[in-house]
């Protein structure tokens, strides 16, 4: 059976959503649904878009029927991308069927959040504010009364708590991070669980993101963007030589630290385990996770991700810096990983020349074509530094430069 481009991006929408907290998940379908099949859903169907997220988000506990013999299965145990699965009598389960299913009962209620255990406290850590939310948990600005020092506490959402194998990813790799110690990495202070949840004890740092200035600035000059591009790099090189991929690096992962003089880059929210169940390439096979303006043509095409990888997200948040803009965009996330196979990015016409083909060999479509590593990426960044004469450990806004000499300091040898 041929899938319309329709329920393929209704597929996306549906899948994507499950590991998202419901505001984010809202948001995602309805960008990769659009306006005209939202309204399908409902005229069609009956199906309103919030009942479609929230059985997509308790896969556990939403039942698909089959339409011959009526058993109900789990949606996590549904390929909803296969029109052809099979239930034990013979008959047919997949997007039809879960349509059907919310047409007639309904997605069921979400899961209460957790408690904080009493007011305003996390285990030990006393909760101060809710700094945001992405697809693994809730991040919080709190205080650690033992050490007496603030703390970014990052909590899984509970239903990513609920599997026991990627609670294990995250543990094993939590640990790998705790051993990372780099200026341009936000280092991990403690690993730990409360009521059932597990959460990460981080470095909280008061600075801005890079999107943040970007977007209240406007486009950086080519120092600035090289140079904040640079450190970004260092921090890639140290966690690289220990085996971790960040997996989703873009303009909201780096962060400006105010520390010190002038700006440090530290790269944040590492991709420590991604749910299995997100994992996907845009035909509609296993799903995807990461952040498409950002993400790697490997990525979207449902590959596991690479120091190489992490270049190309790398060069589409330089792009970003110094446009205002990813190097692609579209109407529904599916079209702009489209972009990133098969499409060029615009050639940023300012650019210096040496600068716009080092920013082109990072957004290779070939991981073989980019970059050997991140270390080679920093030894072009160093030299390109130097030729504009600026300093790359102090970025700072438009027209930026140097007090002084020259500053550059050599690539590590891995």
């Amino acid at each position: 059976m041929t899938r319309s481009p329709d329920d393929l991006r209704l597929l996306w929408a549906v899948a994507a959503t499950g590991a998202l907290p419901r505001e984010a998940a809202l948001r995602l379908a309805r960008e990769a649904l659009g306006a005209p099949l939202r309204e399908r859903l409902h005229r069609e169907h009956g199906v309103a878009l919030t009942a479609l997220v929230t059985a997509a988000q308790h896969a556990d506990r939403t039942l698909v029927r089959c339409g011959t013999c009526g058993t109900k299965t789990p949606l996590r145990q549904v390929r909803l991308d296969d029109a052809s699965a099979r239930c034990s009598c013979g008959g047919t389960v997949g997007l039809p069927s879960l349509l059907r299913e919310l047409a007639r009962e309904g997605a069921p209620p979400p899961v209460p959040p957790p408690t904080a255990g009493g007011p305003g406290r996390i285990g030990a850590y006393e909760i101060r504010g809710r700094v945001g939310a992405g697809a693994m948990g809730t991040v919080y600005r709190a205080y650690d009364p033992n050490l007496q020092r603030e703390v970014a506490l990052k909590v899984l959402h509970p239903q990513l708590a609920s599997d026991a194998n990627f609670v294990r990813r995250f543990r094993r790799e939590a640990i790998v991070l705790a051993r990372l110690r780099h200026p341009n990495i936000v280092p991990v202070y403690d690993l730990g669980e409360h009521e059932g949840i597990p959460y990460l004890a981080m470095a909280y740092l008061p600075g801005q993101t890079v999107r943040a200035r970007v977007r209240t600035e406007g486009p950086r000059d080519a120092r600035t963007a090289l140079a904040w591009t640079s450190q970004a790099l260092w921090g890639l090189c140290a966690a690289h030589a220990e085996g971790v991929v960040h997996r989703d690096v873009k303009p909201d992962n780096l962060l400006l630290d105010p520390a010190g003089e002038g700006e440090e880059v530290r790269l944040v929210d590492f991709g420590l385990a991604k749910p299995p169940e997100m994992r996907a390439d845009i035909s509609g096979g296993a799903l995807v996770l990461g952040t498409p303006a950002y993400m790697s043509p490997e990525q979207c095409r449902g590959e596991a991700a690479t120091p190489a990888s992490d270049l190309y997200s790398l060069g589409c948040t330089m792009y970003f810096m110094l446009s205002g803009t990813p190097p692609f965009q579209g109407d529904a996330p599916v079209e702009v990983m489209h972009a990133h196979l098969d499409r060029a990015p615009a050639r940023l016409a300012p650019l210096p020349d040496t600068c716009w083909n080092f920013l082109a060999r990072l957004m290779a479509k070939s991981p073989s074509e980019r970059p050997a590593g991140a270390a080679e990426a920093q030894r072009s960044a160093t030299s390109l530094l130097a030729e504009m004469a600026i300093a790359a450990p102090r970025p700072g806004g438009p027209g930026h430069a140097s007090d002084g000499e020259t500053t550059v300091r050599e690539p590590p040898t891995f």
